[in-house]
Parts: structure tokens; C-alpha cells; sequence
């Protein structure tokens, strides 16, 4: 057998392999590793670029807010500029008010205090409108300083809110010093007594004088006939009374303000005097009827605490037995079926409350008098006199019967 020609073994074994020159060899998928890569260096770039970006914003922000924070800190450079009247040193007192703004975040640069007539007094209350002295005046940073109680007019910040006594700002005239008269009949002792309410106008006024007028005194009769006071004791003030808003807003509920400007109390209680009549009104009987030989029943004196609930005032008080004659005359007069009861003179019609309630617990009698008849309401023991019987209550009948 012949050798194989070497030259044979070692030619190409495709014939499109012969002549080519040798390719270089790549891994697989090179090339998108590549792109990742580049896209994921691209990513971390821009995450970076972002980081410094708001780091550098966050850092402007806290910087600003530090100064703003330290601004605000900062006390508010103002000038504070008073105004009051000397002439009237019982007017309000703007002292307390002055104090609490200098307390305040403040720096008062500049301060002064300044007389109603002064010509740059004049010049403010012109600027700024302002109506009542004492007043204060605060301009500068204005915002900053975060006062209350004053009103922001224009530039400034002026304390407005003052209450009487004060001076008006363009008549110059103290106002708000007020004048008290009591109209009274002494020898009525069971009149209403107005203290109460007059210490309750001390506090809310400037009350500079006081005075009691007799009803009987010609001064007294000349007060009656001219304001035509129907009910006394009563209570006159003078026209000042008009600048306390409070008081003068309120004052229909209890009584009327003449033309001539006078305050004049017209709803004063019970009792009072009837100025017509000259009879005492209001002014009640109380008749407490009772059974000694009932010891169940309930106690009648209870009554004169649900009474004294409505305001009624008892000038007399009578505690019958049902054994005495009046006792039985009560019952036999106005058919009084159940004891314990009371009767309350027709005075108590003057007290609408009582009144109103009274329809739900008794009647009237044609003579006015009233008379507690629905013993029921009570829940308590008493006495049916037209069976003579006792009557227990309810409950007391349920446990009893269990």
C-alpha cells in the first residue's frame, strides 16, 4: 500500500477554507456586555449629578430657613408714640398695655409720649382717624412684631379697643363718667332690694356719684311724674351710660332710655311699689295645711322651698292643722281633696314661671288664690280625704306588694 502524500493530509479540508486567511475568534454576546456596562455607568453618573444637586438645594433651603428663624428671632425695631389727655386721669389707662408691647419681640428705638392738644397729636389722630384717647401708635416693622389688641391702620398698628371712661378725640369731652340715682321707699321693708344689681354697675362703669331719692320727697315726686316710674324702687343713670356698649345693648331687657338721654330701670322685681296705686305688689300668703295625726305623710314644709325656687316672695305664712277650724274652713272653702297642701295668695299671679307651672300641679280659685291640689307629683305619702285613706307611693306600693 502507498504512503499518503503529506501535502494531501494537510490541505484544507473545505475548499472555502483554501486561500482565507485565519478569523480571530469572540466570546458570545461581547458586545451588549459592553452597552450594559456603559448604560449602568450612565445611570450611576446622573444618580450622582442628582445627589449633588439636591444636596446643594437642601443645604440652600436649611440655610434660608436658619436665617429666616434668626431673623424672626430678632427683636422688631419700632416707635411707639402714646397719646392721652392729662386733664382726665381717671380716663383708661393705656400703662399696662405699653408695658406688654415693650415685653413683647420688641426693640423700642424710639418712644413718646404725647398731650391731646399737641400739634403732632393732632397730625396722628388726623392720619389715622383715631376717635377715643388714650391711644398707642406703633410703626417700624410692624409685621414682625406680632402685637394683638391692635388694629393695623395704613403704616402702623393703633390700639383702638378702649374702653370708658375716655376722651373723645375730636370734641375733646371726657366721657363715660356716670351718675347714679336710687328712687326708694324706705319705710317698704319687703321691697326688693337693688344692691345686687348697683354693685354689679360699679364694676361694669365709672360711676363718679350716687344718690338716694325718697318716692315721698318732692324731688322723688318730680322724678316719677317726669320719667312716669310706675314700679319703685328703681334706678336712673345718666346719659354717659350710652358709651359702655355692653351695658347700653342690653339695656331694653330691663328697662328704657329716654329722650333726654337718662337710663332708667323699668323691670326691677318683686315686690315694688306700684307708683299708681301706692299698694305693695308681689308680696304673697303662704297657707301650709297639714294633718298631725298623719305621721306617713310627707313633711308640708317642703313646699316652701319649691316655692322660694320661682323667686316669690311670702310677706305672711300660716301652718293650719286639718284638726283646727281655720283648717277645716281652708278645706271646706276651696274643696281641698288631699292633704298635705298649700294656698298662695293671688299675688302669685305676678310670677310668670309660677304661673306657667302651677297649671300642671293645681288651680285657681275665683278669688285668685292658688291652691296645690295634684299631690301625686310628689311621690310621697298623703292623705285622701275623701276616702281617708293614705296614699303611697308607687313604688312603696310595688315593693310592699312583692
Amino acid at each position: 500500500m502507498e504512503a499518503k502524500n503529506t501535502d494531501e493530509a494537510e490541505k484544507p479540508k473545505h475548499a472555502t477554507d483554501a486561500g482565507q486567511p485565519p478569523k480571530e475568534t469572540h466570546h458570545a454576546g461581547s458586545g451588549k456586555i459592553g452597552t450594559v456596562h456603559f448604560v449602568l455607568f450612565a445611570i450611576i453618573a446622573l444618580v450622582l449629578i442628582f445627589n449633588l444637586y439636591q444636596g446643594s438645594t437642601m443645604s440652600s433651603s436649611v440655610e434660608k430657613a436658619v436665617a429666616k428663624a434668626k431673623e424672626a428671632a430678632t427683636p422688631a425695631q419700632i416707635t411707639l408714640t402714646a397719646i392721652k389727655d392729662p386733664k382726665c386721669p381717671k380716663c383708661f389707662d393705656a400703662g399696662p398695655i405699653i408695658e406688654a408691647i415693650k415685653k413683647g419681640n420688641t426693640n423700642v428705638t424710639e418712644e413718646k409720649q404725647l398731650s391731646i392738644g399737641d400739634k403732632e397729636a393732632s397730625d396722628l389722630i388726623k392720619k389715622y382717624q383715631i376717635k377715643k384717647i388714650p391711644t398707642v401708635i406703633i410703626t417700624g416693622e410692624t409685621d414682625k412684631a406680632r402685637l394683638t389688641g391692635l388694629d393695623k391702620i395704613e403704616d402702623a398698628l393703633v390700639l383702638t379697643s378702649v374702653t370708658p371712661p375716655y376722651t373723645l378725640a375730636d370734641t375733646k369731652k371726657a366721657v363715660g363718667f356716670v351718675e347714679l340715682s336710687q328712687v326708694v321707699d324706705s319705710t317698704c321693708k319687703k321691697c326688693i332690694d337693688l344692691s345686687p344689681s348697683i354693685d354689679g354697675l360699679r364694676k361694669s362703669m365709672a360711676i363718679t356719684k350716687e344718690k338716694k331719692v325718697e318716692l315721698a320727697s318732692p324731688e322723688g315726686k318730680a322724678l316719677v311724674e317726669k320719667y312716669d316710674l310706675l314700679k319703685i324702687p328703681t334706678v336712673l343713670l345718666s346719659s354717659d351710660a350710652k358709651y359702655y356698649e355692653d351695658v347700653a345693648n342690653g339695656w331694653s331687657t330691663i328697662g328704657s332710655v329716654e329722650k333726654d338721654g337718662t337710663f332708667i330701670v323699668r323691670e326691677v322685681g318683686l315686690p315694688f311699689i306700684n307708683t299708681s296705686s301706692g299698694s305693695l305688689v308681689g308680696l304673697t300668703t303662704l297657707t301650709l295645711l297639714s294633718d298631725a295625726s298623719c305621721t306617713k305623710c310627707y313633711d308640708v314644709n317642703i313646699h316652701k322651698s319649691i316655692v322660694a325656687r320661682f323667686g316669690v316672695a311670702v310677706g305672711e305664712e300660716k301652718l293650719l292643722d286639718l284638726s283646727s277650724a281655720q283648717g277645716k274652713d281652708l278645706v271646706e272653702k276651696y274643696k281641698i281633696a288631699s292633704i298635705p297642701t298649700i294656698t298662695l295668695s293671688k299675688d302669685g299671679e305676678n310670677y310668670p314661671a309660677l304661673v306657667q307651672v302651677w297649671r300642671q300641679v293645681g288651680d285657681r280659685a275665683p278669688d285668685g288664690t292658688f291652691i296645690f291640689r295634684n299631690n301625686e307629683v310628689l311621690n310621697l305619702p298623703f292623705k285622701d280625704l275623701e276616702k281617708n285613706t293614705i296614699v303611697e307611693p308607687k313604688q312603696q306600693e310595688q315593693q310592699q306588694t312583692s
